[in-house]
């Protein structure tokens, strides 16, 4: 009896192994798929973290936001999204509550004055292919400022997930295969 305990409780440690990648995976896949788009202007940077590797680390500069909806402000908040004339996203105000519906972004707080909020993105690497990663550096540290950079990234229901980032309007990956290449 207790060897079929062991046999089952190794089966149900299996299949929770299996089913929470699974599912992590199940959800960033949906939020590209269903997710909507918004490009933020960024400034790539290459550092090496010994445990995950070579990434691309996207600094993403923001305006302080006004919170509108509380007078205690968690660290946790809630950007509303949208569009400007540039293409680029813009946060129009923030929310202590998370919203019903529409566009919007979960984002931390980083320090606050009055009611004007400075705060960060969730999303501020990009995992790219080990050896094109110090290329992809070495390719940005050459452009010209007047060259835009940009990260794509799909929202939905306050979580995002980094489709790609573009330098000059290409992807860096591309930019960087071809750096290497010369």
């Amino acid at each position: 009896m207790p060897r079929n305990k062991l046999l089952i409780g190794l089966i149900l440690l299996f299949i929770a192994q299996i089913a929470v990648p699974v599912s992590m995976i199940s959800e960033r896949e949906t939020i590209l798929e269903q997710g909507r788009e918004f490009r933020f202007v960024t400034r790539p940077i290459d550092p090496t973290d010994y445990m995950r590797g070579k990434y691309v680390r996207l600094f993403m500069p923001t305006e302080p936001a006004i919170i509108r909806d509380t007078t205690q402000i968690p660290e946790e908040l809630f950007a509303w999204l949208s569009t400007g004339r540039d293409g680029f996203a813009r946060v129009d105000s923030l929310t202590a509550n998370e919203p019903k519906d529409g566009d919007y972004l979960r984002v931390r707080m980083e320090y606050k004055r009055g009611n004007m909020v400075n705060f960060a993105f969730p999303f501020d690497r990009f995992y790219m292919e080990e050896t094109k990663a110090p290329a992809a550096e070495d390719l940005y540290m050459k452009l010209p400022d007047s060259v835009t950079s940009f990260v794509k990234v799909r929202v939905l229901n306050g979580e995002a997930v980094i489709e790609n980032v573009f330098v000059g309007g290409r992807p860096v990956g591309q930019l960087a295969a071809e750096h290497l290449m010369k």
